[in-house]
């Protein structure tokens, strides 16, 4: 140890020994460890310097690309396969122990969660339905069945199709489309559902094929496969072409399965199959009008706040145009319940309401003016709000409306009303926001409204130039009286709290100051001092007269 300094502070040539302190070891270690250190970033492709901004960034959950089995796919390590035994090819006439053979065998259930087991069986089985339902193919096949065929027949499709409908994951509900969901057993059900379909059409008023037997049939409409689902509403539609006096309960009922899945009770999966069949007897010139407006007033418009719109939306509009074609007071029924459930988030289904909105508008007539005042504003209104949406389509898509040639002759009697509304929203866009094609839009639009009505169109010019035209007027009003609500509860807790003083400044906040135009010219600005009242002038010298020394 070096002691050559003798003084109190330790000296720089100083050794000490290392303390065993933890404390000291970990500063120790702290000080003399390297830190991590990142890896090197892989090399990444080229940035495009000028990228193309016309393209929105998706931001929607999307539907996956792959295939959706009804039942995810195993691999079982014991297994005991199916054994069948396999029947020789049935002949005309038809013999019954033969048939009940088949039958029997093709009310096995093979196992199709996992594609390596019950192979044999899966095969042997597809042939026979297959042979069975090419034997029905001939029409007159289906005098000669008895009951006791036709009663093993119908037990044997009642145990394929009613074999139970699995849940579908819910994590594939979340999309706005319906999942392409695949059902595992349908290489055996296309036949199953064929051979139903044949039996219907040749025995329709058959003792099987009853109300109790359509209940049954309910079920299946919760099928996740489409195919199934179509099989289904063949059936329904046979038999509403035989039994029309049963055309109120089924409604009723699809009534009672609409209001669960709006509910988020069961799955969308009916509800294109319902549709479907609504509108096939909506078409029909003598149907029932009590019965379809009542399903239309409670199932139809329920349906427009549905999650899965984007599915059957197809449905909706025909039916939309339908009753509009019939009664022009539906226009504003519809309308109404648009704006009420006009989606915040979600730039596809925004894309879809605003194409519905103008389409259901473009069909008032030009001579509805009463009509139209009381729908005018409520739109413009809606449009006002989504031109300040940062998605460069849903703002294009709300600018469309500007260049409907049935709407345009509505809004030129209207311009006093909706011009006030949609202008400082519209010259928004114009000014600042951020994409091209969303500006020129905006710019067509108030070129438009120059053109439809250029006095009012001028008086809101002056009025955004003088800074008297609020903007945000309508979306500060609702801030403030927000705050001033919560205010008032913290008040009732805490009575020390100074609510005047709050609410005070909460009200400066969220006002905003507008300055006075500057008056430039001279005579303008002289007859503002007049006007402000008399005053004490004093003399001024002429510019030409100096002071001589």
């Amino acid at each position: 140890m070096l002691t050559r300094y003798k003084g109190h502070g330790p000296s720089i040539f100083s050794l000490y020994k290392r303390s065993h302190s933890s404390s000291i070891l970990s500063k120790l270690g702290y000080l003399t460890n390297k830190s991590n250190q990142l890896k090197p970033l892989k090399e990444s492709k080229p940035v495009d310097p000028n990228p193309n901004s016309n393209e929105d960034p998706i931001a929607d959950v999307g539907i996956p690309a792959t295939t959706i089995m009804s039942i995810p796919l195993v691999h079982y390590k014991h297994h005991q396969d199916i054994v069948m035994k396999d029947c020789p090819p049935i002949s005309i006439p038809i013999k019954k122990e033969l048939l009940f053979q088949k039958l029997e065998l093709c009310s096995v259930l093979c196992d199709f969660t996992d594609p390596d087991v019950d192979q044999d069986a899966k095969k042997i089985k597809t042939n026979n339905l297959q042979e069975i339902d090419n034997l029905f193919s001939d029409d007159s096949i289906f005098q000669t069945l008895t009951n006791e065929m036709l009663d093993e027949i119908f037990k044997m499709i009642n145990i394929n199709l009613f074999r139970g409908i699995p849940s579908t994951d819910p994590k594939y509900l979340i999309f706005d489309d319906e999942p392409p969901i695949v059902e595992i057993n349908w290489p055996h059900l296309q036949f199953v559902y064929s051979i139903l379909l044949k039996l219907q059409k040749n025995l329709p008023k058959d003792s099987h094929l009853n109300l109790d037997y359509l209940k049954k049939i309910y079920t299946l409409l919760e099928a996740p496969d489409i195919n199934e689902r179509s099989c289904v509403l063949d059936f329904m539609k046979k038999f509403i072409e035989v039994y029309p006096d049963k055309l109120d309960p089924i409604f009723h009922h699809f009534e009672a399965i609409v209001r669960e899945y709006v509910d988020r009770i069961i799955s969308p999966f009916p509800i294109i199959p319902i549709l479907s069949l609504y509108l096939e007897v909506l078409k029909k010139p003598n149907h029932d009008k009590k019965l379809t407006t009542h399903f239309f007033n409670t199932a139809v418009i329920p349906l427009i706040s549905s999650q899965h719109i984007v599915s059957f939306y197809s449905y909706l509009v025909e039916i939309f145009n339908i009753f509009i074609e019939e009664d022009i007071s539906y226009i504003h029924v519809i309308i109404k319940r648009l704006v009420r459930v006009f989606p915040e988030s979600c730039p596809s289904k925004q894309q879809l309401f605003i194409a519905l909105i103008n389409s259901t508008t473009g069909k008032l007539s030009p001579k509805a003016v009463e009509d139209f005042e009381k729908i005018g504003p409520i739109v413009f209104q809606l449009y006002a709000n989504v031109a300040n949406s940062s998605h460069a389509k849903i703002v294009q898509a709300s600018l469309k409306i500007w260049s409907d040639v049935n709407i345009i002759p509505m809004i030129m009697d209207n311009t006093a009303v909706i011009f006030p509304i949609i202008f400082p929203s519209v010259h928004n866009v114009m000014k600042n926001h951020w994409n091209q094609q969303a500006r020129n839009a905006a710019l067509d639009a108030m070129t438009s409204m120059h053109d439809y009505d250029p006095f009012v169109f001028d008086t809101l010019s002056q009025s955004q130039q003088n800074g008297t035209l609020d903007s945000k007027s309508s979306q500060q009003i609702p801030k403030h009286r927000n705050w001033a609500l919560i205010a008032r509860v913290a008040a009732r807790q805490d009575t020390s709290m100074n609510l005047a003083r709050i609410l005070a400044d909460i009200q400066i906040k969220f006002t905003e100051v507008t300055p006075q135009p500057e008056q430039k010219k001279k005579g303008k600005r002289a007859q503002s001092k007049q006007s402000s009242g008399p005053k004490i002038l004093s003399p001024q010298s002429s510019a030409n007269f100096k002071i001589r020394p």
